[in-house]
């Protein structure tokens, strides 16, 4: 069973619940918001990875790219790359999403997170 802190960030109700179950079912932890707290950037280091479908993008993308760089890994949800955001997320899974995409990914990012060594 695969293990992990995910916050889930995606304004539509049916996305997010989609999201959350089908990383539920695999034994992930799962939070949700309908909105990134950039209030808060700090909050988010309590999660391992982040997975962000793009309508959630609010703000300038200067603060976007921000919050993106200093929170926890971010996997995008979207039906194209974001050009001006893509070299801060570790992850594009396209729309529309399936199940097994977003599970595949989320580990991906898991992975890479746990095996990158700490000074």
């Amino acid at each position: 069973m695969a293990s992990g802190r995910i916050l889930v960030i995606a304004p539509q109700l049916d996305m997010r619940r989609s999201l959350e179950f089908v990383l539920d079912a695999e034994g992930f932890d799962v939070t949700s918001r309908s909105r990134i707290d950039f209030s808060s950037p700090a909050a988010s280091s309590r999660f391992d990875c982040i997975v962000l479908d793009h309508q959630a993008l609010s703000g300038p993308h200067e603060q976007v790219v921000d919050f993106c760089t200093k929170a926890a890994p971010i996997i995008l949800v979207s039906s194209k790359p974001i050009e001006w955001l893509s070299s801060s997320v570790k992850d594009l899974v396209e729309k529309p999403v399936m199940g097994g995409a977003i599970v595949s990914s989320v580990r991906r990012v898991l992975a890479l997170r746990t095996s990158i060594p700490t000074k």
